[in-house]
């Protein structure tokens, strides 16, 4: 009975906030039409020209109805992104077209959204006991809240990255291990990666140092604490490595041949996404890669201001200075967020195996891609949206620990989570054009 309210209280939790963001947002819940373009464009070309033509690549433009020959665009093939990450889009466009694409596509992306949150939560409950003594279904709701509200996930409403595929497949993974269900973790995580190679890549990182560092640091409880339940052999390690390792040898093999048949290609190169290529305008460096912490750029508040700003009328300046603190106190609950999940890796022992990989992936990406970080808050920063409501729901939990009743823990918490709740979706509505 408790899970069945759960998933309930997940589903309706869910709809109303996508029916008030309908309504109320300036820009929806569904997808930008430029987003839509370049999607439909890539699964066309792929259909057009066959799925192999070019190792599964295609094409990655925003155009309005363009000729998808390969006449016009054997120059152009983006070799940042195969054609496996977009499978289920590439199905739905060939099954109905454009206006299938339009309508299908950003539903399976709420539900892959839905189910991510869901599980999420799931998983988090089973290691809360220790932190205070408050209800699961108290927990589990107020991180699901927390999570779809985050602006991180709204982003991925209106233009969706494939980090919502690798995390819903990643975390069906790691409860398969909690279920001991072993094979079915191992191909959930493949599936992930194929999904996105490279978030793969920094997992396997983090997987083969834990495994590898005992040997320098004669610390072996290391490799016990960060791995998955139920992996204890060998075999089964090794397994969980090469689960992640496939599918990025596969995107590199064919990437590889993409290039030996086309030497001109489209994309950024490596360097210019770490922003070390020579010629790197877009890289604010580290301080550039952690605005995302905001949740917008505080470069939104002044997107229709120049130089006239302060001789504006009142109401334009006053909307400006909110905006900065709007952003501001979004900045300064993302730091508490962190907070938060530091006490929870430190209190809950339990739990690093799970907190702890999607932890070093994204400060990976972030220390490494600070040029792409600087670029895009949108994408990359989807992860942080369950980090973040992982941390809070931490510092909620280790607070009610100083109330000596679990009626008044809840009664605090609920005004705390209503503000953080209110604030997100303030930021969320702040977003612009391009996300």
């Amino acid at each position: 009975m408790s899970f069945l309210l759960r998933i309930t209280s997940y589903i309706l939790s869910w709809l109303t906030y996508l029916v008030f963001m309908s309504i109320n947002a300036p820009l929806g819940v569904t997808w930008l039409p430029w987003h839509l373009n370049r999607l439909s464009n890539s699964v066309g070309y792929l259909d057009e020209n066959g799925f192999f033509l070019h190792y599964g690549f295609s094409i990655w433009s925003k155009c309005e109805d363009c000729v998808l020959t390969t006449s016009e665009w054997g120059d152009q093939i983006y070799s940042s992104v195969n054609g496996l990450s977009l499978f289920p889009y590439w199905i739905i466009n060939s099954l109905g077209g454009k206006d299938a694409l339009l309508l299908f596509g950003p539903l399976l992306d709420k539900l892959i959204i839905l189910l991510t949150g869901a599980l999420a939560a799931e998983l988090l409950i089973k290691y809360t006991n220790k932190l205070s003594t408050l209800p699961g279904y108290f927990i589990a709701l107020s991180f699901f809240i927390l999570f779809i509200t985050s602006p991180w996930v709204y982003k991925m409403l209106i233009s969706s990255w494939f980090e919502i595929y690798f995390l819903f497949f990643l975390l069906l993974g790691l409860f398969s291990f909690t279920k001991n269900y072993i094979s079915l973790g191992f191909f959930f995580l493949f599936i992930s990666g194929i999904f996105h190679p490279l978030c793969a890549l920094s997992f396997l990182g983090f997987y083969i140092l834990t495994l590898v560092m005992p040997v320098f640091t004669k610390e072996e409880n290391i490799t016990n604490s960060y791995l998955p339940p139920n992996i204890t052999t060998f075999n089964q390690k090794l397994s969980l490595l090469f689960s992640l390792f496939f599918p990025v040898l596969i995107f590199f093999i064919l990437r590889a041949f993409l290039q030996s048949d086309m030497p001109q290609l489209s994309g950024s190169s490596l360097l210019t996404r770490i922003g070390i290529s020579g010629n790197d305008v877009h890289n604010g460096g580290l301080l550039g890669a952690l605005q995302f912490l905001g949740g917008n750029r505080i470069t939104t508040c002044l997107a229709n201001y120049s130089s006239d700003l302060f001789s504006s009328e009142l109401d334009n300046k006053i909307m400006v200075y909110n905006c900065f603190l709007s952003i501001g106190s979004m900045l300064a609950v993302s730091l508490l967020s962190i907070l938060g999940l530091l006490i929870f890796i430190y209190r809950s022992p339990e739990a690093r195996w799970l907190i702890a990989p999607l932890g070093f992936s994204f400060l990976l990406f972030i220390a490494v891609f600070q040029q792409s970080l600087s670029v895009h808050l949108m994408g990359y920063s989807y992860i942080f949206g369950l980090l973040f409501a992982t941390g809070l729901c931490a510092l909620i939990m280790n607070l009610s620990r100083y109330i000596n009743s679990i009626n008044l823990s809840i009664v605090f918490s609920i005004p705390l989570i209503l503000g953080i709740t209110i604030l997100s979706v303030r930021i969320s509505m702040l977003t612009g054009l391009n996300g």
